[in-house]
């Protein structure tokens, strides 16, 4: 238990050293497949660069009415970042107002049907219209050679070369991969047995499926009274998210247990599987994986530190 403590600390340590850009693929730009919660950087042909930052971007496909952006709620000065529909508000305006440091600027407000108004800075919002072009609409810099200015407006899909995304947090589930398949494959044990594990895993949304076979044994270097072993072929349903660099899931399910502890057994099991895991690769990665099972004859459980494969979609 205390080696999945420390696997699971410093997953997270390395992580926050690998939170980076990383590109996009032509898929994931041609399904506008780019998440609205990390900062973008888009390369167009022209060797100019967009940088624009959480909430700050959005793809038009068609006729649109809707605010983006990251600001604050006025009145309890909370801060504030996503999308307004226009149904949801009352009306908006541009006044001006003074920001943190008592220096007068424009602002966007939009007053909201439930008394509340948001405000937005010149640069950390988007209007979106109906009457706007189809494109990916950004607000932020542009640098062109060595200058760098503010910009808002519309990016035509033909002049871009590359996008690439910051993942931010490992707690923020991917808007790239809605779907993600992955094969795990370790060595691990529990109470006096090791254990070879390997599992199947396969993401859809927050939702996990997965396969495992557990199969444990007790090592000719411990000493028993009884020689043990165990073999458990188990489906799973439950919960997870993943994200460039993190993935965990909780899930529980059925199993066939079979086995020996002086006399041999067969049963059915519940089992239950806590996984986390960093993937410093896009393919592959390391998990920590805590399981149990839960039967009539011989409940058995351990940890296995296993290497992760991702499949590809």
């Amino acid at each position: 238990m205390n080696a999945f403590y420390v696997l699971t600390v410093v997953s997270l340590a390395i992580l926050q050293g690998c939170a980076s850009y990383y590109m996009l693929t032509h898929e994931e730009v041609d399904n506008r497949l780019i998440p609205i919660e990390s900062t973008i950087r888009v390369m167009q042909r022209d060797s100019s660069i967009v940088e624009s930052g959480p909430f700050r971007h959005t793809f038009v496909q068609e006729p649109s009415d809707f605010v983006i952006g990251s600001g604050s709620e006025r009145k309890s000065s909370t801060r504030y970042a996503g999308r307004v529909l226009r149904t949801e508000t009352d009306s908006t305006a541009q006044i001006e107002l003074k920001n943190t440091n008592g220096v007068t600027e424009t602002y966007f407000i939009c007053w909201l049907k439930d008394r509340t108004s948001l405000a937005f800075a010149e640069y950390d919002y988007l209007n979106i219209t109906p009457e706007l072009q189809a494109g990916l609409w950004c607000a932020g810099t542009i640098t062109q050679g060595d200058q760098t200015r503010a910009f808002k407006g519309r990016i035509d899909l033909n002049t871009i070369q590359t996008i690439e995304a910051k993942a931010f947090s490992p707690f923020r589930r991917s808007a790239l991969s809605p779907k993600s398949r992955w094969v795990n494959v370790g060595l691990g044990g529990g109470k006096g047995a090791a254990a070879f594990l390997a599992s199947y895993s396969f993401l859809s949304g927050s939702t996990a499926y997965s396969g495992r076979f557990v199969t444990a044994f007790t090592p000719p270097i411990v000493e028993a009274r009884r020689s043990f072993s165990f073999a458990e072929i188990a489906a799973l349903y439950g919960v997870g998210f993943k994200s460039r660099f993190f993935s965990a899931s909780l899930s529980a399910g059925i199993s066939y247990v079979n086995g020996s502890e002086g006399v041999h057994f067969s049963t059915i099991g519940f089992p239950i599987d806590i996984e986390a895991a960093i993937t410093p690769l896009q393919s592959f990665g390391f998990a920590g994986k805590i399981f149990w099972t839960s039967n009539s004859k011989k409940s058995w459980g351990g940890l296995a530190i296993c290497l992760q494969f991702e499949l590809q979609r």
